[in-house]
């Protein structure tokens, strides 16, 4: 399955989208992610032919190769399409800045600050999409 992500309760949407190898939140285009299943609940998100990674500092990029457990997630799922992603690898939660776009992960799994969200919504991409 592939899927868009979006943070949760932003009008309009801001998708997570990419440029080479840098993710950021938008509100024009969103990058299809493959949802490659790794089993108890844990999985890898492949965009743009590499994967979403997790460094040991917090730095979230996409890199190409095999997955290991820096580019595998825990899906915590909330309430509908609402989910927190943690990396397997440094156990950071996945956060974006609402005013900035920017992505990076920590290990706090609060909400500390609303302009920089933790939660996600995920919807099946449509090739119609990035259109809306």
């Amino acid at each position: 399955m592939r899927i868009a992500l979006s943070l949760h309760g932003s009008l309009p949407p801001l998708w997570i989208g990419s440029s080479a190898i840098s993710l950021f939140a938008n509100s024009i285009e969103a990058v299809p992610f493959l949802v490659v299943d790794r089993g108890n609940g844990q999985f890898a998100f492949q965009g743009n032919l590499c994967f979403i990674s997790v460094d040991p500092a917090g730095i979230v990029s996409l890199r190409r190769g095999i997955t290991g457990t820096k580019e595998t997630f825990q899906w915590i799922g909330m309430m509908g399409t609402e989910i927190e992603l943690m990396s397997l690898g440094s156990h950071h939660y996945l956060r974006v800045d609402r005013a900035t776009g920017a992505l990076w992960a920590d290990t706090s799994d609060k909400q500390t600050d609303i302009s920089k969200t933790i939660q996600f919504d995920w919807k099946v991409f449509a090739d119609d999409l990035n259109r809306k």
